[in-house]
């Protein structure tokens, strides 16, 4: 007996699901409903339907708003979707954020079915990450002031990354920041060639775009297997079969990259393991920030705000630290803890300059 496809519909309108229901049960699907846009990407990675259709009717954002965060992960961004546009809706708006069909109106339920067929019997290949989210002004801006991009390798962020990999027992570890066309390693422990000097890859050889466009963590246990990843070059090229990674931000909030763990063989990635690599996550984070100097010409108010996300990062690495000093199941070592108490004097000491440095501006 086939296990019949789910077809989940968001719309507002009460109607929508029971005028289509018995015509999608004809075609062995069944059907799964959602009224708020709030909610479609959690249904949708939680069920993992054959297809998404999008009303016109969708509260909390519209169809726009919900098919931008389906197409942002790279759980649910191969998932076909067809968008019922409402009259006057911009239908090119919905192709260009991914829609597979935009029905404009007068939509009946022929033209419906009709386009549901013909998605469920084309997949839908991606490759990258939405052009859109990568390109976005303000995070490429957010991006170029952390002055990392292109910079040569810090001792403080490799001593970061290789105490991940050692802690965490793995091959590979990375600071990945992403542009909109590369990533680019600030830090990297175990790289193989020619990638190690390169210190970068392009997108099709990236994860990592993956964690900037959706601002979430991504943890595979084996991306051979993932719809999306297995086609990704690095997979064959660099040898990423399981990777977890946890978003980067700038002091702004904008997601500029990855702070990730990679193994060459599958592996299921525990609690425990996740927990630590958000530590040292934000200790990147802290160092990345730190590394901005107050930028000459601010406003008094500016450069307030600035030095307040600057401090608010830096105590979020201070934290993370305590939190590695602190854990009992994975205990670092009497060299570990040294390298950690080095990064959290050198991080205290650059606050206190940056204090200092803010405290002229606003005088």
């Amino acid at each position: 007996m086939s296990v019949a496809r789910t077809i989940l519909i968001a719309d507002g309108s009460p109607r929508t699901v029971p005028e289509l229901q018995a015509a999608l049960r004809d075609l062995d699907c069944a059907v799964l409903a959602v009224s708020d846009a709030t909610f479609v990407l959690t249904m949708a990675m939680r069920h993992k339907p054959a297809l998404v259709i999008l009303g016109a009717h969708l509260p909390a954002g519209g169809a726009l708003t919900a098919l931008r965060r389906l197409r942002a992960s790279v759980h649910t961004a191969s998932i076909p979707v067809i968008a019922l546009a409402a009259p006057g809706a911009a239908k090119q708006a919905l192709l260009s954020a991914g829609a597979q069909e935009c029905l404009e109106p007068p939509v009946v339920e022929g033209d419906i079915m009709d386009a549901v067929r013909g998605q469920l019997r084309s997949p839908r290949a991606v490759t990258e990450a939405p052009a859109a989210s990568l390109r976005d002004p303000d995070r490429l801006s957010a991006l170029a002031a952390t002055g990392l991009l292109d910079s040569d390798p810090d001792a403080t962020f490799d001593l970061v990354t290789r105490l991940a990999a050692q802690v965490l027992r793995v091959p590979v570890a990375l600071v990945s920041l992403v542009d909109e066309r590369r990533q680019f390693f600030k830090s990297q422990v175990g790289l193989p060639a020619p990638w190690d000097e390169k210190r970068q890859t392009p997108l099709s050889h990236s994860f990592c775009q993956w964690v900037v466009s959706s601002e979430e963590e991504l943890v595979v246990a084996d991306a051979r297997t993932h719809p999306v990843l297995r086609g990704n070059g690095a997979v064959a090229d660099l040898g990423v079969v399981a990777y977890a990674g946890i978003p980067l931000t700038a002091p702004s909030g904008q997601p500029i990259g990855s702070f990730c763990a990679i193994d060459g063989r599958p592996r299921q990635w525990t609690h425990d393991e996740l927990a630590l690599l958000r530590d040292f996550a934000q200790l990147i984070d802290a160092q990345a920030a730190l590394h901005q100097s107050v930028a000459p010409g601010l406003t008094p108010e500016a450069s307030e705000r600035h030095f307040r996300s600057v401090a608010r990062a830096a105590g979020s690495g201070f934290l993370g630290a305590a939190r590695l000093l602190r854990r009992g199941r994975t205990p670092l070592n009497d060299e570990q803890r040294e390298d950690l108490a080095g990064i959290i004097e050198r991080n205290s000491h650059r606050l206190v300059e940056l204090t200092a440095e803010a405290l002229a501006v606003t005088a």
